[in-house]
């Protein structure tokens, strides 16, 4: 009885040792990952992090809601945003730079209106390669079915206009609002991100007629 007793005791000793082991190897495969990732950059400005967002109880320091102020506020001078959302925008904004600190408005609004613009023109010329490489998956099929509403545009009479930013989990959303002055054509393009996910592309994924 004894005998068997200690035969359970080495055997739970050495079975501890074991998933200790196991724990240890997957931590750093896990790190392994997370080094593989982090030298890409954004093609909207941003380095690329594996970073989970899903804790909204992340206290942002002062120096966050300065400079997020100061980037709204400089759209706002320059007609860029949409005034009415301006303050909603600001208080993502903090959010969203506070879990991802090297988050660019700026760079991001910039490369966004080049977005929409190298899609529109990819429209015309049937360049469908790209439509695809800047498209979201799902939202493919609807964009095709929308597509030629985009035939006669002119990229250079469109106003670009920050609408709207919000996250869901993970999932980083942000609306760039599209008019043409004389045009019935008004809309939000809408960009999202999972930042966890690896690749630093953002992809058009909805766009919504605007009353």
């Amino acid at each position: 009885m004894f005998t068997h007793l200690i035969e359970s005791i080495i055997l739970l000793g050495i079975m501890l040792l074991l998933i200790r082991k196991l724990i240890a190897v997957l931590g750093s495969v896990d790190e392994a990952e997370r080094q593989k990732h982090r030298s890409f950059k954004s093609y909207f400005g941003e380095h690329y992090n594996l970073k989970d967002i899903t804790n909204t109880n992340v206290a942002e320091p002062s120096s966050t809601r300065l400079s997020c102020n100061q980037d709204l506020n400089y759209f706002k001078q320059n007609n860029l945003v949409v005034d009415e959302a301006t303050d909603y925008i600001i208080t993502e904004l903090i959010k969203l730079k506070s879990k991802v600190p090297s988050f660019n408005i700026n760079k991001f609004y910039n490369t966004a209106i080049n977005v929409i613009k190298m899609i529109i023109e990819a429209v015309q010329n049937a360049d469908y390669k790209t439509i695809f490489s800047l498209l979201d998956k799902r939202f493919v099929d609807q964009f095709h079915q929308i597509s030629s509403k985009y035939v006669n545009i002119h990229v250079n009479s469109i106003n670009f206009k920050l609408s709207n930013l919000n996250s869901l989990g993970n999932n980083v959303f942000i609306k760039i609002r599209i008019e043409i002055d004389g045009n019935k054509l008004k809309e939000e393009w809408t960009f999202s991100k999972n930042i966890t996910i690896p690749g630093p592309q953002w992809y058009l994924s909805n766009i919504e007629e605007v009353s």
